[in-house]
C-alpha cells in the first residue's frame, strides 16, 4: 500500500501467510481457489539447492509463500481482494468516510495497484483510527507489512498546522505534498504542466542513452523507434491529455535518433517527421504521429464507454 486525501500509501512486503490464504478460501466467494492453498507449502517443508551439481543440504522453511513461486501472482490477488473488501466494508458499516467528490460523482474509497493502495478518506480522526486498526489486523492475518518509510498521506494546504501534525502522530507517516504516479500517470491538480511528464521524457532519453547510433543501421533505428520508442508514452497519451510541447519534444528524440549524429552534432534532416510518419503508400515509413495516436485512444476510450459491454474497461 503506498498513500491519503487523506490517501494511506504503502509497499506491501511480498510474502504471504499461508494461513491467511486458507482462511480466505473458506468464504463462499474463494471457493473456487481453494485447490490453489492445497498445493501451498506448509512451514515444516524442507528444501534443497544444488550447487555445481551437488547438494547443499536441507533448509526448513519458515515463512509463507514469495515472489516468484508461480502460485504467488493469483494468491496476491486474492488477498488484495479481501484487503479492499474490507476497506468497502468500513465505509458501509459508516465507521469510516470516503473523500467527498462532486455531486453526481461515484464515491472512490480505494485504489489498488499491484502492491500499492491509495485510500481516500475525509481526515477524521474517527476515519483514521478505524483504518488504522484495519490495516493492523490484515498485517497481523496476512503476513504481508507497511512499508513505513515508504508510506506518506497527502491533505488540503488549508489544513491547520495541528491538525496535521495530529494525522502525523496518529499515522506514523510522514506528509507528502508532491503528488505521485498511479498506474503509471502522474496525478495532477489543476492546469497539466509540461514539467510534470519530466519523468516520460527522461526515460526515452534514458533508452536512447543506452543505443549507439553509429553502430545501428538506419532501419535498425526505425525498428526500434516503431516498435519500443512509440510504445513506452502510448499509457500516459491514452489516460491523459499530453501538452502538445512535450509531444513536440518526444517526436524531436525520435527524430535525432533516426537521422543520427556526427561529432556531438545531429545529421542533417532531409524530411520533416510529419512525412516520415506517413503511411508508407504515400511516402513516407508508416510511424505514427503521437498526436494522431494520442486522439485514437482517446476516441477508443470514449466508445468504450458509450457502447461497450458492463465492466469492460
Amino acid at each position: 500500500m503506498d498513500g491519503s486525501n487523506l490517501q494511506i500509501i504503502s509497499v506491501c512486503w511480498p510474502q504471504v501467510e499461508t494461513g491467511a490464504g486458507h482462511a480466505a478460501s473458506q468464504h463462499r466467494s474463494y471457493r473456487q481457489s481453494e485447490s490453489a492453498f492445497r498445493m501451498c507449502p506448509r512451514h515444516k517443508n524442507s528444501s534443497s539447492t544444488r550447487l555445481m551439481q551437488e547438494s547443499c543440504g536441507f533448509f526448513k522453511s519458515s515463512r509463507g509463500l514469495r515472489q516468484g513461486n508461480p502460485l504467488s501472482p493469483s494468491l496476491f490477488i486474492l488477498l488484495a481482494e479481501v484487503f479492499g473488501r474490507g476497506i468497502s466494508r468500513l465505509v458501509s458499516s459508516g465507521l469510516c468516510h470516503p473523500f467527498k467528490l462532486k455531486q453526481g460523482c461515484l464515491p472512490v474509497s480505494h485504489l489498488l495497484y499491484a502492491d500499492n493502495t491509495v485510500i481516500f478518506l475525509n481526515g477524521s480522526r474517527n476515519s483514521l483510527k478505524a483504518v488504522k486498526s484495519f490495516i493492523a489486523m490484515y498485517q497481523a492475518a496476512s503476513g504481508q507489512k507497511v512499508n513505513q518509510r515508504k508510506s506518506s498521506f497527502y491533505c488540503s494546504h488549508k489544513l491547520s498546522v495541528a491538525r496535521v501534525w495530529s494525522h502525523d502522530h496518529l499515522l506514523s507517516f510522514r506528509r507528502s505534498t508532491a503528488l505521485f504516479s498511479y498506474l503509471g500517470v502522474p496525478l495532477v491538480k489543476g492546469r497539466i504542466r509540461c514539467s510534470q511528464f519530466s519523468p516520460l521524457v527522461a526515460k526515452v532519453a534514458t533508452k536512447l542513452h543506452g543505443w549507439s547510433s553509429k553502430i545501428l543501421s538506419q532501419a535498425g533505428r526505425l525498428a526500434l523507434i516503431a516498435y519500443v520508442l512509440s510504445g513506452i508514452p502510448v499509457h500516459t497519451l491514452a489516460a491523459m491529455v499530453v501538452p502538445k510541447k512535450v509531444l513536440k519534444d518526444l517526436e524531436g528524440m525520435f527524430a535525432n535518433f533516426f537521422w543520427g549524429w556526427r561529432e556531438g552534432s545531429r545529421k542533417l534532416h532531409w524530411k520533416k517527421w510529419s512525412s516520415i510518419c506517413f503511411p508508407k503508400d504515400e511516402g513516407g515509413l508508416g510511424l505514427r504521429k503521437l498526436k494522431d495516436l494520442m486522439k485514437a485512444l482517446h476516441l477508443k476510450l470514449a466508445w468504450g464507454v458509450k457502447f461497450g459491454k458492463e465492466g469492460s474497461l
